[in-house]
């Protein structure tokens, strides 16, 4: 998890794209990272979690 100031970071870092962001805090990745992986499993959170 994260504190609100980390979740807001996050936010702001991923254009307010929430899903990106849950992928930056849980995975401790940047934007550009967290997305890419986003992209590699069709969107899905859980996919990124679990395979990676």
């Amino acid at each position: 998890g994260c504190n609100a100031e980390q979740a807001e970071a996050a936010l702001i870092a991923c254009e307010r794209n929430c899903k990106t962001a849950i992928v930056m805090v849980l995975k401790n990745l940047d934007a550009a990272e967290a997305k890419k992986r986003l992209d590699q499993h069709g969107g899905f959170i859980r996919q990124v979690l679990d395979k990676e």
